[in-house]
């Protein structure tokens, strides 16, 4: 036997032996997947759900244009009266009357709302609200189409988002007028299209209701 047979055998196993820790030291080295990021926190919160912009109660129906108001409708009817020297033409009656700020047909019993402007809540128009000096008790103020949709209520620099309701608190009124001590309201109010509507005022011990058209 040759004396190089042992020993080439040793050198290849030694050279099997040498290549495999190459290979296993050039796996060491070789670069790592990294692992996957933790969700960021912005995201987990901007994945919570907004604050609703929409006022408490159901989402107001609003028609896409506001058409003629209808005639004959129903209830006891808007009249125009002056029940005081202070302001000009008001409905409803004491001790709480509202100064709509639209067109008043009196043969028809319709108001004209020219120049309403359509928004998310209905077609919106100003009113001012205001009880007598003698009224004590808070009155609720309430309002809808012939159907049943409501109208929404929203009382000027109160606070209050619009609502389907209205409270005026006597004791805590927006602006007291500063002759006759008439306590004074100003208010937004909504309409969900043209049509017939009653509105009602109601406190303790009393009520009064009224109905009239409403549309362009």
């Amino acid at each position: 036997m040759s004396r190089s047979g042992p020993t080439l055998g040793l050198c290849r196993r030694a050279s099997a032996v040498v290549g495999v820790a190459s290979l296993l030291l050039t796996a060491c080295h070789q670069p790592q997947p990294s692992p996957p990021r933790p969700p960021d926190s912005s995201i987990a919160f901007m994945s919570s759900p907004p604050p609703p912009t929409t006022p408490p109660g159901p989402i107001p129906n609003v028609a896409v244009t506001l058409r003629s108001p209808p005639a004959g409708c129903p209830g006891p009817s808007a009249e125009p009266q002056r029940p005081t020297r202070l302001y000009g033409k008001l409905y409803g009656r004491q001790p709480v009357w509202g100064g709509f700020y639209a067109e008043f047909d009196p043969h028809v019993h319709v108001f004209h709302a020219a120049d309403a402007p359509r928004t998310d809540t209905g077609w919106r128009i100003k009113v001012l609200w205001i009880v007598h000096r003698d009224q004590s008790d808070p009155v609720v103020l309430s309002a809808h189409r012939g159907d049943g949709e409501p109208v929404w209520f929203e009382i000027a620099v109160i606070g209050p988002p619009p609502a389907t309701s209205a409270g005026l608190d006597p004791a805590h009124p927006e602006n007291v007028a500063e002759r006759g001590g008439w306590k004074e309201f100003p208010s937004y109010v909504y309409f969900p299209s043209a049509g017939c509507y009653t509105l009602e005022a109601s406190w303790r011990g009393g009520r009064w209701r009224i109905g009239f058209g409403f549309g362009r």
